[in-house]
C-alpha cells in the first residue's frame, strides 16, 4: 500500500501538483473539518467506485485518500481493484492534520 505523511501532502499541495484528496468519511465527519480541497465521498455509502469514477478525471490520477482508521485499508484496496492504481493513504487523517495546525476547512 502506498502511503503519504502529512508533511509530503502539504507540499504536494504547496506545489500545486494534479491530484485528488479523497475524503472517505461520513458526511456530517466531512462537513464537521475536512483537508481544504478535498472532496467527500463515504465509503459506506453505495456505488463507491461509480461514484469515485465520476469526481476523478482518469484511474491513473493521483489520489490521495484519508478517514477513518477502521475503513481507510478497505476503501484503498477497493480502488485498487477497480483499477485506480496511484492511490496514496494519509493514515494520520483528518487528526494528525489538525494538530499540524495546517488549513483546515471548519464548519
Amino acid at each position: 500500500m502506498g502511503t503519504i505523511t502529512k508533511q509530503g501532502l502539504k507540499d504536494l499541495m504547496q506545489e500545486s501538483q494534479d491530484f485528488i484528496i479523497l475524503d472517505v468519511s461520513r458526511p456530517d465527519d466531512f462537513e464537521f473539518a475536512h483537508i481544504p480541497g478535498a472532496v467527500n465521498i463515504p465509503f459506506e455509502e453505495d456505488s463507491f467506485e461509480e461514484r469515485v469514477l465520476e469526481k476523478v478525471p482518469y484511474k491513473s490520477a493521483t489520489i490521495i485518500l484519508y478517514g477513518p482508521y477502521d475503513i481507510i485499508d478497505e476503501a484503498h484496496y477497493t480502488l485498487n481493484e477497480a483499477g485506480f492504481d496511484n492511490v496514496f493513504v494519509y493514515k494520520g487523517g483528518i487528526e494528525d492534520w489538525k494538530e499540524s495546525e495546517y488549513p483546515l476547512n471548519l464548519k
